[in-house]
């Protein structure tokens, strides 16, 4: 299920962070580039690896609506901490 024609599937993005997530790339790909740099960052910890396992099967185990609010919602915060500033 795409959202408002953007091209962000929840399949995409679970598969993108069980298989690269360690370094990031479903952050960059849902459009949480803070998220993604500090992932790419530490990649060499281990620990975002961990926690992009975790984050690609919650992707699996989520149905599209409930995909498509969290997309929502970070949008929603995106442009309040645009407005704050």
């Amino acid at each position: 299920m795409y959202i408002d024609g953007k091209g962000k599937d929840r399949r995409t993005a679970a598969m993108l962070a069980l298989l690269l997530g360690g370094f990031g790339i479903h952050e960059f790909y849902l459009g949480n580039t803070r998220a993604g740099i500090f992932m790419l960052l530490f990649c060499w910890t281990g620990i975002p690896s961990a926690i992009a396992i975790g984050q690609g099967i919650h992707y699996l185990r989520m149905t599209d609506d409930a995909f498509v609010q969290m997309m929502k919602v970070m949008r929603q915060n995106e442009e309040l901490r645009k407005s704050i500033r």
